[in-house]
């Protein structure tokens, strides 16, 4: 069995290619999440929050969006949040 590998790095869209596309279509849960990991993976995880924040106002998935909160949270420390965020997804299911 061949180990699961992440894509080639160059492979994956940058922050300026994901954001016209979340532009043009705010409510877009799959997009919201992909420019969320982008902000993330280049340590802007306060960029993200605000991301997940219009995203949410927009109409998109509230369950992912509040998991997306929580795992940013987590990656600004704020361990004590990113919990509460947790149990808000798990009572959103």
């Amino acid at each position: 069995v061949r180990p699961v590998s992440e894509p080639n790095r160059s492979a994956r869209p940058t922050i300026a290619a994901l954001r016209p596309a979340l532009e043009q279509s705010p409510s877009d849960t799959a997009r919201a999440l992909a420019n969320i990991a982008a902000q993330e993976r280049s340590n802007d995880a306060a960029n993200a929050l605000k991301t997940i924040e219009k995203a949410e106002a927009a109409g998109a998935d509230a369950f992912a969006m509040t998991c997306a909160r929580a795992s940013a949270l987590g990656a600004m420390l704020k361990y004590d949040d990113a919990a509460k965020a947790i149990k808000a997804a798990h009572k959103l299911k």
